[in-house]
């Protein structure tokens, strides 16, 4: 909730869709500071404060992130009377009453209709010509989802992890249907919205995004990327950098090229046809990952 002038919602990583808890069964529901009870579906009362927020700002500049954990775990549905007790049961495909496909769907769908009532909220209030909304999510689907032609999932650094939807909706700004290539990354939504806002960045300010609007309205050709990436948790060590066409993706011990054009699944290494791409990449990956280490090493430090 740093920065906000508002907040509603759970501190942990996931909690009960209709009790508010968090793993432990711990009450995690808050406004700004203070812990609140209220009864209702998580994905609904998410939707219902956005609306209020728009309600209660429409004469003024805003700034409204809506972050909902649908379609996160426990999956649980909508509109049901009884809920199982506890959130075990609604992770994992080996458990003793795993959810289903359609599940799933379910969850997406109603978070989905909260969208499309967030958006008609500002068409009433006439504010959907001078509001930009952007609309991703964190990361590739899990288990119940379908990232095909991407391989992989969530938790992962192949594609069907860490590449993720992006609609960008602005009336009169973004041609409507438009779609781009342009590859990007979350920290370009920072210099994105820092743009469209005209608001001014301070000089010393590092940022590592970089404005997206011009090329999404068509007004400025794409331009090629280098993008890093990296997971180091104890059971999956993994690093990645994009540039261009290519991809190179240290998944343990293996080194292995893509060309994602070609082959957006990842099924066909060829290191050994590129060997001077995969060394190129390779040296960038082992140069960011030092300045990375040296500035948290320098973080870690005050």
């Amino acid at each position: 909730m740093h920065g906000f002038d508002y907040f509603f919602g759970f501190k942990s990583g996931y909690i009960d869709y209709y009790r508010h808890t968090d793993s432990d069964g711990v009450p995690d529901l808050y406004e700004n500071d203070k812990p609140v009870k209220v009864d209702g579906y998580m994905t609904d009362l998410i939707t219902g404060h956005a609306r209020s927020f728009l309600e209660k700002n429409s004469t003024r500049p805003f700034f409204l992130e809506v972050t909902y954990n649908a379609a996160h775990w426990p999956f649980q549905v909508p509109d049901q009377a009884t809920v199982a007790v506890g959130n075990g049961r609604f992770l994992q495909p080996i458990d003793d009453s795993p959810p289903t496909r359609q599940d799933y769907v379910k969850m997406v769908e109603r978070a989905d209709q909260g969208v499309g009532q967030i958006l008609q909220t500002l068409d009433r209030l006439g504010l959907a010509s001078n509001t930009l909304v952007i609309f991703t999510n964190d990361n590739g689907g899990e288990w119940l989802s379908s990232n095909a032609p991407l391989f992989h999932r969530k938790d992962t650094l192949w594609e069907g992890g860490i590449r993720v939807p992006a609609l960008v909706r602005w009336p009169g700004h973004i041609p409507p249907g438009r779609i781009s290539n342009q590859v990007g990354i979350f920290m370009d939504l920072t210099a994105s919205i820092l743009a469209a806002t005209n608001t001014r960045v301070p000089g010393d300010a590092k940022l590592e995004g970089m404005n997206l609007l011009p090329i999404l309205a068509g007004q400025s050709p794409a331009v090629e990327r280098t993008l890093f990436f990296r997971i180091a948790v104890a059971e999956r060590q993994q690093r990645a950098v994009r540039q261009g066409e290519w991809k190179l993706l240290v998944d343990g011990d293996d080194i292995l090229l893509f060309n994602l054009p070609r082959d957006i699944g990842e099924r066909n290494d060829v290191a050994k046809e590129h060997p001077d791409v995969a060394r190129r990449l390779e040296l960038l990956l082992i140069d960011w990952q030092k300045d990375v280490d040296a500035e948290a090493s320098v973080y870690l430090r005050r």
